[in-house]
């Protein structure tokens, strides 16, 4: 693993220690947090991908997710307006748009959003990078 790699990852994991000491420790109590990576070659359509498309989790599970793509920066955007926000908890990086549903901020490379669903359901959101490729992604609670 090269020297750069392992400087950004340990600058994640630090990142992430901070905020839920900090900004969200009522997110770091969860028993369990899964991680949605984004990764992408730019702004050209269909050069992004999420891993995994589909999330399943448990019902109070936190999800995070960490932008690995090449764009300069990327967003997150639930579409389902108020239910998200009725069912979620322990927000970091998102807010509610004018239409009541929730979006991140621009995130840049490494960057990272999270929420804690509480209510079981499909959620349904899409990830934008500034340009023309969007990929759309699934959060099953169980």
């Amino acid at each position: 693993m090269k020297a750069k790699s392992v400087f950004v990852l340990m600058a994640l994991m630090l990142t992430i220690a901070f905020a839920c000491i900090l900004i969200a420790p009522q997110l770091c109590q969860s028993q369990e947090c899964r991680v949605i990576r984004i990764y992408g070659e730019g702004t050209s359509p269909g050069k992004m991908h999420l891993e995994p498309e589909v999330t399943r989790v448990a019902k109070g599970t936190c999800v995070i997710w960490i932008n690995w793509s090449k764009a300069d920066e990327i967003s997150v955007k639930f579409t389902e307006g108020k239910k998200c926000d009725d069912v979620t908890d322990a927000a970091v990086s998102f807010k509610l748009d004018a239409a009541n549903c929730y979006v991140t901020t621009w995130l840049p490379l490494g960057g990272t959003s999270s929420l804690r669903f509480n209510e079981t359901g499909l959620y349904e959101f899409e990830v934008d990078n500034k340009g023309d490729a969007k990929v759309k992604g699934k959060i099953m609670v169980e």
